[in-house]
């Protein structure tokens, strides 16, 4: 029951994953949920918008783009799988790219399941604005806080062997990989 199984009423293109996420480092969401009855498409939709694992209330975020899958009995209808992006599309956003795929299950005779995955791009770098006399006083940090330590390229690189001694062979780190280590570009297939 997978995103690009064969034998679907709307295809989708493993290559539509890349237009979904443009750039690394995107904002993702994912949800997925079953629905029954006659309305069983819509129904499952909106079950997955209220699924825990989609952000609500404040921390909601509108996504730039969009991949809805459906998956229903023999009685689904682009009419039904319409409906359920439209009811997506509403709450999720999707406006730059919203992509639809739509496919029959023999044995979901009455039932039917949505997933929807969502990304937009990260946000640019805002501009820090500094406020002459005003820092925060030590007081107002909390000590207990755990510091967020970021990767560093060179431990990024080294993989699994980020955090020993490198091994060191003609003067080069033989535990990042050659491609990493020449430069050399690998090419998607």
């Amino acid at each position: 029951s997978g995103f690009f199984a064969p034998g679907a009423l709307m295809p989708l293109d493993p290559g539509a994953l890349r237009a979904l996420f443009p750039s690394l480092g995107c904002l993702t969401i994912f949800s997925t949920a079953e629905g029954e009855g006659a309305t069983a498409v819509v129904t499952a939709a909106r079950a997955a918008l209220a699924s825990p694992l989609l952000p609500h209330g404040p921390e909601a975020v509108r996504m730039d783009h969009l991949l809805v899958q459906v998956i229903g009995g023999p009685s689904l209808t682009t009419g039904d799988c319409q409906a359920a992006v439209a009811l997506l599309r509403a709450e999720l956003g999707g406006d730059r790219v919203t992509l639809l795929g739509a496919r029959m299950d023999g044995t979901l005779e009455g039932k039917a399941r949505v997933s929807v995955l969502g990304a937009s791009p990260p946000a640019p770098p805002g501009k820090v604005k500094a406020v002459k006399g005003k820092r925060p006083s030590k007081a107002s940090v909390d000590a207990s806080q755990q510091m967020f330590v970021f990767a560093l390229e060179q431990n990024l690189r080294r993989g699994l062997f980020g955090g020993t001694e490198p091994t060191l062979f003609n003067g080069e780190d033989v535990d990042v990989p050659t491609y990493l280590r020449k430069g050399i570009r690998i090419q998607p297939s």
